[in-house]
Formats: C-alpha cells, sequence, structure tokens
C-alpha cells in the first residue's frame, strides 16, 4: 500500500503556497480525505480483525523500509564491529 503523496502545486506557478493558503488547506484538506476513504476502504475498523489487519499491514510497510541497507553503511557497521571485537 502506498499512501503518501503530494500536494498539487498552485495553478500560478509564480504563487508560493504562503500567499495562497486557502487553495494550500483546501488541497491538503482533499488528499487528506482521499487518503482516508482508501484506508477505510481497505480496511473495517469497526471490527478488532480490520483493526489488526490494518496495523499488521503498517508493520509491514515500516519492517520493509528498515530492512533497506546501503551496502556502503553495511561495511561501515561491519568495520565497527571488528573494531569492537
Amino acid at each position: 500500500m502506498h499512501v503518501e503523496g503530494t500536494v498539487p502545486w498552485p495553478d500560478d506557478y509564480r504563487t508560493i503556497p504562503h500567499d495562497a493558503p486557502r487553495e494550500v488547506i483546501a488541497a491538503v484538506g482533499d488528499r487528506i480525505d482521499q487518503h482516508l476513504h482508501d484506508v477505510l476502504g481497505r480496511w473495517d475498523i469497526s471490527t478488532d480483525e480490520g483493526v489488526e489487519g490494518m496495523l499488521e499491514a503498517r508493520a509491514r510497510k515500516f519492517r520493509q523500509i528498515g530492512a533497506w541497507r546501503d551496502p556502503r553503511v553495511a561495511s561501515l557497521d561491519n568495520a565497527a564491529a571488528d573494531s569492537q571485537g
């Protein structure tokens, strides 16, 4: 599941978000609404099974993020472990 996203920039690219706060707030609200609709469409959070399914999917997502390792970082970890060993 991918819930991250971006909020569209105002149509006038010369306008920065601080100059169009109402439009930005509306765009953020729309994006939140879309994501909540997606979450509620995937899991029935009125049941324990639905809540558990949602929590497991979230945990799986973050475990996958933590599973990625840059080989350069792994070699630094190994070097640090060797120097302490």
